[in-house]
């Protein structure tokens, strides 16, 4: 997805306005022929930062209900900045700037991929897991017989990207260009599927004659398995990555066993080693403070909110409770993603209509805290994931789950959660209606435990 097509395809507006804004904007500045061209741009970028941080604040705190009014003008915008963009440069005048070579050091190293989510401030999904693994690699590199980097590719106003450490990652302190050394392996962790083949033309070879291997993690191949539920924009570029990933790894990690057995089954001509390790949940949000706790039931659904992830079904079987007892409550915490406007509408009337009904699209730490504990019961509604990370926080919280009936989640939770039919709302409407009968209502801690990102990081050990 190049330049400003996955923003107006994918982006929470706003969100994805404070998050890219800066960075896309910033790639255009300098990058013309023409000096005009460049004056002009750097008068673009100086305005966009000196104003889209509070405007963006100030929609958020006074107007959301204007989200879905103002999303053609904010796309309308980023189309236009994208023509411009286009008339300057795209991701392929981009050329790696050639790497310098050292000689070996004490042990040698894993560079981990930490490209995309190095310059995002909001990190939900893959971004939470690029922090908390790279970190767990880091915290107990001492016991192995390689030493941890994080690095990123960087994008110069003179079209060049330059392999740059950045060791105190997520912080952007200490950051260097890197030089290479005999041993070094790239560990392809991030969400790297625009830019890979840059990595894979210019990096991977040099790595590789210098007695180097290329892992790439996976963290599912829905975009091919279920195209229905992206945008053909991610489809049309995940495709090709795909192949990509395939054709230059040595290892293809998994975060499941389940997306594992697709990966097995995925038809190529060069199949490399595959191996999986599950996503731990040790930087949950810190517990609230103690308050009183609604005596009404409360069930909580946490995620971005997309097509795949069961919403419509969940607020359909809310729908037919709320007819018999409007005091059981439901809470979403998620940002809007792609292909939902009709559902986000809803939410929005439901918002303003219903007393038992809560939104919360920029839900802090400690808000997310609060509606965990709050929670009798949270829902996990998707038709197709790869993982599940919202179970493993969701038990390692003791919370009850009620969970679709996918084979990601019953590998991720086992018979723990109360399951549903995915996709099916009375079958939905059953599960919490048992739920809330039954005497005693499972939790799960034992479980969840078996999870951490400790072991996921020993799994890559073993393979490095």
């Amino acid at each position: 997805m190049k330049g400003y097509a996955g923003l107006i395809a994918q982006s929470d507006p706003i969100a994805r306005w404070l998050d890219n804004g800066r960075r896309c904007v910033s790639r255009s500045i300098g990058l013309g022929t023409n000096k005009h061209r460049r004056i002009f741009w750097s008068a673009v970028g100086a305005t966009w930062l000196k104003v889209s941080r509070p405007a963006a604040n100030l929609l958020r705190h006074y107007a959301p209900s204007l989200r879905s009014e103002l999303q053609p003008t904010l796309h309308a915008l980023y189309a236009w900045l994208a023509r411009k963009q286009q008339k300057l440069f795209t991701l392929d005048d981009f050329s790696v700037q050639e790497l310098e070579i050292e000689p070996a050091g004490r042990k040698p190293r894993l560079l981990v991929d930490v490209s995309t989510t190095y310059h995002m401030s909001n990190v939900t999904g893959i971004q939470r897991t690029v922090r908390a693994l790279t970190a767990a690699l880091q915290r107990n590199s001492s016991h192995y017989a390689f030493d941890v980097l994080p690095v990123c590719l960087k994008r110069t106003p003179d079209a060049k990207l330059v392999l740059t450490a950045v060791p105190r990652f997520p912080s952007r302190d200490r950051e260097q260009i890197m030089t290479l050394r005999p041993g070094d392996s790239f560990f392809m962790l991030d969400s790297s599927w625009d830019i890979y083949p840059k990595w894979a033309a210019s990096l991977f070879p040099v790595v590789r004659n210098l007695g180097g291997m290329i892992f790439t993690c996976v963290y599912d191949i829905l975009p091919i398995t279920n195209p229905e539920y992206f945008t053909a924009e991610t489809v049309a570029m995940f495709r090709p990555w795909m192949s990509s990933v395939m054709r230059e790894s040595d290892v293809v990690f998994a975060i499941s066993e389940t997306t594992r057995s697709e990966l097995d089954r995925y038809p190529c001509q060069h199949r490399p080693a595959t191996e999986f390790f599950h996503l731990g949940a040790d930087s949950l949000p810190p517990r609230s403070v103690a308050g009183v706790k609604s005596m009404a039931p409360t069930f909580l659904m946490v995620g971005t909110i997309e097509p795949r992830k069961g919403h419509s079904t969940v607020l359909r079987a809310f729908q037919i409770l709320w007819s018999s007892d409007p005091a059981v409550r439901l809470i979403l915490v998620g940002r809007p993603g792609w292909k939902v406007s009709t559902l986000m509408s809803e939410i929005q009337r439901l918002q303003g209509m219903n007393g038992s009904f809560f939104y919360y699209q920029n839900a802090s730490d400690e808000l997310l805290a609060k509606c965990y504990d709050e929670a009798d019961a949270v829902i996990a509604a998707s038709l197709a994931e790869g993982f599940g990370l919202p179970l493993v926080e969701t038990m390692q919280r003791g919370k009850a789950l009620i969970a679709s009936d996918i084979p990601a989640f019953r590998e991720v939770a086992g018979e723990v959660p109360l399951y549903f039919k995915a996709g099916d709302h009375l079958s939905l409407v059953e599960a919490i209606r048992s739920f809330l009968s039954a005497d005693s209502r499972p939790t799960a801690h034992d479980v969840a435990r078996r999870s951490g990102w400790k072991a996921a990081s020993i799994k890559v050990r073993e393979f490095r």
